[in-house]
């Protein structure tokens, strides 16, 4: 039978149980030791030992490798932190930048990326935020260089295209103003250069309007299902009335009838009251209109259930027509329902006449 071989162990593992700093050697080497060894090694004392006062030499190698094991596991843990940031960065990178536009942000970042410039190099630094070096210099030179002369406090001589305060100051009456509340500000831009009274493109009007904290009043977004719509003009007309009191506490009625294909207007009456000769007028005043341009006409008319659209006066008149004006009932005779009129009627009142609030109005006005 052959003798069982035992196993010999070096006497540097032996003195790293004594000191407790088994830590330092591999997991898979330290299980395969046998727990009476362990036990024995870690009672054992070296001091006894000739030479003892050299283990120094031993010491400082121990605590070298006790680091290098040490930043290992930090490079780790920094390079994991680094790819969960450049994995989560592309989701979270326009409001990451966004916080930046400040200028006390812009100054501590500036002031951060220089002051580890030594230990991290400029170009990584921009690359792991994911900043491009002209934002960055961009951001150096707001900082470096102030003007009071210029409204954004940036340097003339360095920035020479940007407003002076005599633009920027048409800019915000042209925006500010009652007579240009209404418009879109693409439309204010376009009208100041036509006028000649700003030069300026739209995006720098844009960045003008947030840095005065001016903003319109966003309409609200059209419904996803598709509606009916004409082929072209004077298919389909959509006829309305509607209500609205003024200051003066007078009730008027508002009587619309504007065509499918274009949006436009061709037909409005304001009256005290609801009356079906006001439905008629408007709608011979439509189909007036509509006959300079082509006599042969094929319109579908477009209504609601009111009394105003469903009486005498109108059906007598669209019979005398033979045949050109075929009226309709929204949600009778087709599924639709006369919401392009009805979403006329309420841009017309919320978006203007309540925004500019007039204090009376004369009935009677008509589109002629």
């Amino acid at each position: 039978m052959e003798a069982r071989k035992r196993k010999r162990y070096d006497t540097g593992v032996i003195y790293l149980y004594s000191k407790g700093k088994e830590h330092l050697l591999p997991q898979n080497f330290r299980d395969n030791i046998p727990a009476a060894n362990r036990c024995i090694w870690r009672k054992k004392d070296f001091n006894s030992f000739e030479g003892s006062q050299f283990r120094y030499l031993i010491d400082a190698l121990e605590e070298r490798q006790y680091l290098r094991l040490k930043n290992r596991l930090l490079s780790k843990r920094i390079y994991g932190i680094a790819r969960l940031f450049s994995s989560l960065y592309p989701v979270m990178k326009e409001s990451f930048l966004k916080q930046f536009e400040r200028d006390d942000s812009k100054r501590r970042l500036v002031e951060g990326i220089l002051k580890n410039k030594n230990a991290v190099p400029l170009k990584e630094s921009l690359r792991f935020i994911g900043m491009k070096p002209g934002t960055f210099y961009q951001y150096w030179n707001d900082i470096k260089f102030k003007c009071n002369e210029s409204p954004l406090l940036k340097c003339v001589k360095k920035r020479p295209q940007q407003f002076s305060k005599q633009e920027l100051a048409t800019l915000e009456r042209m925006l500010r103003s009652k007579k240009y509340r209404c418009w879109p500000i693409a439309s204010v831009c376009y009208y100041a250069s036509r006028i000649g009274r700003v030069h300026a493109s739209l995006s720098t009007w844009y960045k003008y309007c947030r840095h005065l904290n001016i903003r319109r009043k966003r309409m609200k977004k059209e419904g996803k299902r598709k509606g009916i719509r004409a082929d072209g003009p004077n298919g389909i007309w959509h006829m309305d009335v509607t209500k609205f009191c003024l200051k003066n506490n007078r009730t008027y009625h508002i009587y619309l009838v504007i065509d499918n294909y274009s949006r436009k207007v061709l037909a409005w009456k304001i009256a005290y009251r609801l009356h079906m000769s006001h439905s008629k007028e408007v709608l011979q005043q439509a189909y007036k209109h509509a006959v300079r341009n082509s006599k042969r006409l094929e319109i579908q008319l477009l209504v609601d259930g009111g009394k105003e659209n469903h009486n005498y006066m109108v059906e007598d008149f669209i019979e005398s027509l033979r045949g050109s004006v075929k009226k309709i009932t929204a949600l009778k005779d087709i599924q639709f329902s006369n919401s392009r009129i009805e979403s006329y009627n309420k841009l017309i009142k919320y978006n203007y006449l309540r925004l500019l609030r007039p204090p009376a109005c004369k009935a009677g006005a008509s589109l002629q």
